[in-house]
């Protein structure tokens, strides 16, 4: 019987321990409880949609003194070294010959001052383990002219990576 409370010990230390390491926590924007970010289409007809996005908060954690933050399970952007900046996206189908263009109606920006530096998009890199698998690991890397733009992002700075034409 001892044996048993001694291994259920050790794996519920180990969890704890994960737990606090990888926990993230919610900084709400429109909601206080953690939810998806949510896409409405609030009119259409054969010339033009209007799309409504809503993004409710965001999820971070720290790593040191930098901050990883994420948007529901959306991927962050940016090459190695750049911060990590979530991503949010979605898919609508137009047929080949329209012209198209994007008009931002109405915008809301929280500036967060006492906010911590976003950790820098990590370098990924395929390692071989001792048993002859690969894994992709992530390898810090801060490219220090970047985090030295004056400006909001130094994506603002660099062209889109998909061309709108």
């Amino acid at each position: 019987m001892r044996k048993v409370f001694i291994i259920l010990a050790a794996f519920t230390l180990f969890a704890d321990i994960s737990n606090a390491v990888n926990s993230e926590s919610w900084y709400p924007l429109t909601s206080n409880t953690p939810k998806d970010v949510e896409w409405t289409v609030i009119s259409q007809s054969d010339t033009l949609m209007e799309i409504r996005l809503e993004t409710p908060g965001f999820y971070y954690r720290f790593e040191g003194s930098e901050a990883r933050l994420r948007i529901g399970l959306n991927p962050a952007i940016a090459d190695s070294g750049i911060p990590e900046v979530p991503m949010i996206g979605t898919v609508v189908g137009l047929p080949s010959c329209s012209n198209v263009s994007v008009e931002v109606i109405e915008e809301a920006v929280e500036v967060i001052d006492d906010w911590y530096q976003l950790y820098p998009r990590p370098a990924l890199r395929v390692e071989q383990l001792p048993n002859g698998s690969e894994v992709v690991v992530e390898h810090y890397y801060k490219n220090e002219t970047a985090y030295q733009t004056p400006s909001y992002s130094p994506l603002s700075a660099q062209p889109p990576a998909f061309p709108v034409e």
